[in-house]
Formats: C-alpha cells, sequence, structure tokens
C-alpha cells in the first residue's frame, strides 16, 4: 500500500504588520515545525480563515 501524507491547517488568522504588509510568521513557523519534525507533506491544505479584516 502507497502511503500518502496530507497536512490540514486551519484557521491561521494571519493578520497584517506595521507596515501594512501580510504578517506570514505565524505560517512560516508552521512549516518550520514541520520541517523539524521531518514530516514531508505530499499535499499541504489551507483552509477556514485565513486572514483577519479580510476586508481590506
Amino acid at each position: 500500500m502507497n502511503r500518502f501524507t496530507i497536512v490540514h491547517i486551519s484557521d491561521i488568522d494571519l493578520t497584517m504588520d506595521d507596515n501594512q504588509r501580510l504578517a506570514t510568521q505565524p505560517l512560516q513557523r508552521i512549516f518550520d515545525d514541520l520541517e523539524d519534525h521531518q514530516v514531508a507533506a505530499d499535499l499541504i491544505v489551507l483552509s477556514g480563515d485565513l486572514l483577519i479584516g479580510g476586508d481590506q
């Protein structure tokens, strides 16, 4: 049987930084953690609330 690894990341709620750019540090920490734990994902799914204040 083939092994297929899916990582599901939900509701990361990214915000804007002081320079009005997307603050991606929380997402980077997630990817760093996956790398630190040697997770070899075949598919990464981002779902749910990706942004806070998405009306901007």
